[in-house]
């Protein structure tokens, strides 16, 4: 599978992979207005032989009647094979945005036990680790800082850096996966992978939407993910109860589920990412771009034999 797109469409936009094999080579994020001209120069560039699409927000049609009717696409489906088992109360009304992310959760865990399960007992047994396997998913705009030849502390996994400290204190069990967009998803996948649910709460935007619709007079303001404890307006009030109302509930149900499973390893992706991951006081990854390494995972569970 030379060169492959992936397309994310969600309820706000649309996020665009090039991938070349394993490797993301570009990410593109448009709206529907513009998707036509991001979709021509990447194809111009790449000339991509798969497509795999995933659409929650309600533009599959309109997207497809932008990509050439040679490239085949494969549209993200509960009859997919997926490599866990869904045990979902109600697997009809799974997301694909959540199936997807689950697919990423469950290969990064996978490519993790296979590249480092080793004993790690210092760093120095880590560097060694690290330069003998290293992780084939590197994303290009950061594989030179972060080959390990020349910089043995590090190593990129499906776009997640790992330092030797990460890496000494993960012995992978179960995965949560915590998705900040429109609303915020946690998704929670075992260590014998099979996928048992997980949680949905309003998004950021949706918090302040809240505060403006359903009162007489609190303003509709934006976020700002630097505002302090104390806030001194009423904007800033605002900012800082939603701030720290989000981190205070991601940082809690991170705990939940490390009491459940104390060998979790936590994925923190979505749009509204920010600096949220930063001020946890758990241990978590920022993987950005999780959702498109699950597409292309995904695509290629599903390419023809």
């Amino acid at each position: 599978m030379p060169h492959s797109l992936v397309i994310d469409s969600g309820n706000t936009r649309v996020k665009l992979g090039l991938f070349h094999d394993a490797q993301l080579r570009a990410v593109v994020t448009a709206t529907l207005d513009n998707l036509q001209f991001q979709l021509d120069q990447l194809l111009y560039q790449s000339h991509p032989s798969h497509c795999i699409l995933s659409d929650t927000g309600g533009k599959a049609d309109a997207i497809q009647k932008l990509l050439p009717s040679s490239l085949p696409v494969v549209s993200v489906s509960r009859e997919l094979h997926f490599p866990f088992t869904n045990a979902y109360a109600t697997p009809e009304t799974l997301g694909q945005d959540r199936m997807v992310l689950a697919c990423a959760g469950v290969r990064f865990t996978a490519q993790f036990r296979e590249k480092f399960s080793l004993p790690f007992i210092d760093t120095q047994g880590v560097k060694e680790c690290l330069d003998n396997r290293v992780s084939p998913f590197r994303e290009s705009e950061i594989l030179r800082a972060t080959n390990t030849k020349h910089n043995p502390e590090r190593a990129v996994l499906m776009g997640v850096t790992l330092d030797p400290d990460d890496l000494a204190a993960m012995q992978p069990g179960g995965v949560l996966i915590i998705d900040i967009g429109s609303c915020i998803t946690y998704d929670y996948i075992n260590a014998d992978q099979v996928y048992l649910g997980g949680a949905i709460s309003p998004g950021v935007r949706m918090r302040y939407e809240a505060m403006h619709t359903m009162t007489a007079s609190l303003p509709l303001v934006l976020h700002d993910d630097r505002q302090e404890l104390i806030g001194t307006s009423t904007e800033t009030s605002m900012q800082s109860g939603v701030l720290q109302g989000t981190i205070g509930e991601l940082d809690h149900v991170i705990n939940q589920y490390r009491a459940l499973d104390p060998n979790l390893i936590t994925l923190i992706t979505g749009g509204g990412l920010g600096s949220l991951a930063s001020r946890l006081k758990n241990r978590t990854f920022a993987a950005p771009n999780l959702m498109l390494y699950g597409l292309r995972e995904l695509m290629h569970l599903n390419q023809p034999t």
